[in-house]
């Protein structure tokens, strides 16, 4: 498994530069736009793990394993007391839901993982409110 380091080794994998000073002029409140430059962050670096690892989601195929992003697990630490996680447990079999987004599946566990918790910073701002 290869891995991303940074946004700026996603953008040289890509070929593109993003610049996320520009979600400061979007007509959003104030405080959503740097959640919303995170969580746009986190689309592209996974985008670009599975250009590095050669890795294309088949939705036509169910047989092909998909990890979500969306935190593998839940961290809870001092800065975290009520932990940072978006997975839930629903015991009811009688129907099927999907919550997890294309934009955040990668081949494996370990890239999930990886990508929740090497960018830990970005899920923060992306899905905490940061208090002032």
């Amino acid at each position: 498994m290869k891995k991303i380091t940074s946004l700026d080794h996603a953008q040289q994998v890509l070929g593109v530069t993003i610049n996320l000073e520009s979600f400061k002029e979007l007509i959003i409140p104030e405080k959503d736009k740097f959640a919303i430059a995170c969580q746009y962050a986190l689309w592209f670096i996974t985008e670009a793990n599975n250009k590095l690892n050669n890795w294309v989601a088949d939705w036509n195929d169910n047989s092909q394993p998909k990890y979500s992003v969306w935190a593998p697990r839940v961290i809870k630490n001092a800065e975290r007391p009520a932990g940072l996680g978006l997975a839930f447990r629903d015991a009811d079999y009688w129907y099927a839901d999907t919550y997890c987004g294309a934009r955040l599946n990668v081949g494996s566990a370990a890239e999930a993982k990886y990508i929740f918790e090497d960018f830990i910073e970005k899920w923060d701002h992306a899905w905490l409110i940061q208090e002032k």
